[in-house]
C-alpha cells in the first residue's frame, strides 16, 4: 500500500458512512492492512520532495509531548473533512507533563495504529455532556497498553489520558 492507496481507501470509506456514522471497523481494518506494509508506507512519506514537505509542515505543529505531522486533509462525500496525522511522541526523558497525560476528549472521532514504540491509554467514563463536562474526579481507569500493531477507536465523548509513552 502506498500513501496514494491509503488515503483513497480512507476517502472512500469516509464517503460510504451514513450521516453521523464514523466508520470505525472499516478504518481499523484498513490501518492494520497499512500496518502490514509500514515500511514501504512511512519511506513513500519520508521520501516527499520540498514541495510536499513545505506543504505538510504547514499544516503541522508541536505540542508539549508530541509532533503532528499533518500527512493529508481529504474531504470525503458531502464535504465531511478527514485529516491524517502522524503523531510523533518525544522521548520520555523530553515529555513536558499535562498535556496527553492528563485525562482530555478530542472534537471528533478517530482512529489510530501504533507505528512504533508505544503507551498505556487510560480510558476514563464517557462525557454525557461535552458542552457541560462533570466538576468531579473522573471514575478509576480502564488501561490498556498498546504497541506496534495495536489500533485504538475513541468517539468525542470518551475521555482518556495518555501513559508510559514509549
Amino acid at each position: 500500500m502506498d500513501e496514494a492507496g491509503l488515503y483513497g481507501s480512507i476517502r472512500d470509506i469516509v464517503a460510504g458512512a451514513t450521516a453521523g456514522e464514523f466508520p470505525a471497523l472499516a478504518l481499523e481494518g484498513l490501518l492494520l492492512t497499512a500496518f502490514s506494509h509500514r515500511s514501504r508506507l512511512l519511506r513513500n512519506i519520508f521520501d516527499w520532495g520540498p514541495d510536499r514537505y513545505s506543504e505538510a509542515e504547514r499544516g503541522s505543529h508541536e505540542t508539549p509531548t508530541h509532533f503532528k505531522w499533518n500527512l493529508a486533509d481529504l474531504t470525503a462525500h458531502g464535504n465531511r473533512p478527514v485529516r491524517v496525522w502522524l503523531h510523533q511522541y518525544r522521548p520520555p526523558g523530553e515529555l513536558r507533563p499535562l498535556y496527553a497525560q492528563v485525562p482530555h476528549n478530542h472534537r471528533y472521532p478517530f482512529v489510530s495504529i501504533i507505528l512504533n514504540g508505544g503507551y498505556r491509554n487510560d480510558s476514563y467514563r464517557p462525557l454525557e455532556n461535552v458542552l457541560n463536562p462533570p466538576q468531579e474526579a473522573p471514575e478509576p481507569p480502564r488501561s490498556r497498553t498498546l504497541r506496534p500493531g495495536d489500533v485504538l477507536t475513541m468517539h468525542p465523548l470518551e475521555v482518556h489520558r495518555l501513559a508510559d509513552i514509549q
